[in-house]
């Protein structure tokens, strides 16, 4: 991921000069548009003259501008011949479990798994909580079903965080394994609980007793 938002942004130092130009030329050619009152027929002859400019700058834009959630979608995109290296041992030999909030990206999941080793399957009923409005513009356009390269792109990423963020973990992983399961529970908790805040009450009281 974090080679193709290189490559993304390495390819869009490169193209700003070309946005730049668009961009300006268009402005001015609409900027001359409404600097004078034009009659109908000003207003038609001026924009034949103008009409192939305009559409060619706004090509260009379209090509180029991005949307702000936009991070490098189609360079991810790019990656995915990498990603099925090693995609099918990820599904079939590691089990991932997470918090309620991480439910969407297990759904995504498990969806994947269940079409593996399928080569022509229907994508419709792929679960679509986990895409992002960003992802969505490629994963599925206009309503459309959902495209599986990029589908298979935005839970992988989406697994990605969520593994950084320990929402998502691996049972009896060292690594990846639930934080929150080496924490005290249960009559373990009250016993320290009772002697914590015991020792912070003394301390506490100590301090008080110093100061006067």
């Amino acid at each position: 991921m974090a080679r193709s938002e290189r490559q993304g942004k390495k390819e869009r130092l490169r193209t700003l000069r070309d946005l730049d130009s668009a961009a300006l030329g268009l402005a001015d050619q609409v900027d001359q548009l409404f600097a004078e009152e034009r009659t109908d027929e000003e207003l038609r002859a001026y924009l034949d003259v103008q009409q192939s400019a305009m559409k060619t700058a706004v090509a260009t834009i379209q090509r180029i501008a991005r949307p702000p959630d936009d991070h490098y979608y189609q360079e991810i995109g790019e990656r995915y011949k990498s990603v099925r290296l090693f995609l099918p041992q990820l599904l079939r030999l590691i089990t991932f479990e997470g918090i309620q909030a991480s439910q969407a990206v297990l759904k995504g999941l498990t969806f994947l798994k269940g079409i593996e080793g399928k080569r022509h399957t229907s994508m419709k009923d792929a679960p679509l909580d986990c895409v992002s409005s960003g992802w969505k513009r490629y994963v599925a356009p206009s309503d459309q079903a959902p495209d599986r390269r990029y589908y298979t792109l935005c839970v992988l990423a989406r697994l990605f965080v969520a593994l950084r963020r320990r929402d998502i973990y691996v049972p009896q992983s060292s690594r990846w394994g639930d934080p929150r399961a080496k924490l005290l529970q249960g009559d373990a908790w009250s016993g320290f609980e009772q002697r914590f805040v015991s020792r912070l009450a003394v301390r506490r009281l100590l301090r008080v007793n110093w100061r006067h």
